[in-house]
């Protein structure tokens, strides 16, 4: 009798947790991953680099259209300004989460610079970001130009 008793709170407890693993994500999740893209953006609109380190792991990378760059360089460019967004509009934002590993996929519509050449456009980009110690960090970006 005891040994079902324990199996049966074995599979009390794991059962929630299998769950989670295999269910659908939590939609605050996906909220909160949508919620940190906006910040990031906004992160650039107010030159905000405390903010921006706050949402990049310190392995992040990111490949963009003028080149590849690392977090110290991301946030030594922001803070230069030389990158710069001067207004940007956001299209739909699709979130996949697969446990601790999130997709974001989306568009955005900027006015925008980059070491002082225009970059304004109409921009696909993917972002990957990882929960770690509870927070949900960026840790590779893919921006491509689209066509309007």
């Amino acid at each position: 009798m005891k040994l079902f008793v324990i199996a049966f709170l074995l599979m009390s407890l794991a059962g929630p947790a299998l769950g989670q693993m295999n269910g659908r994500p939590k939609q605050d999740d996906k909220e909160l991953l949508r919620h940190i893209e906006r910040a990031w953006g906004n992160a650039f609109l107010k030159k905000d680099a405390t903010e921006l380190s706050r949402i990049l792991a310190d392995d992040w990378r990111g490949q963009y259209p003028r080149g590849t760059r690392d977090k110290a360089q991301a946030l030594a460019a922001l803070s230069a300004g030389s990158d710069t967004i001067n207004a940007m509009t956001y299209g739909e934002m699709r979130v996949r989460i697969f446990g601790s590993v999130a997709f974001v996929m989306g568009s955005d519509d900027e006015t925008s610079t980059v070491a002082g050449k225009i970059t304004s456009g109409h921009y696909t980009w993917t972002d990957v970001f990882v929960k770690r110690k509870g927070r949900w960090r960026a840790v590779a970006s893919q921006m491509t130009v689209a066509p309007p």
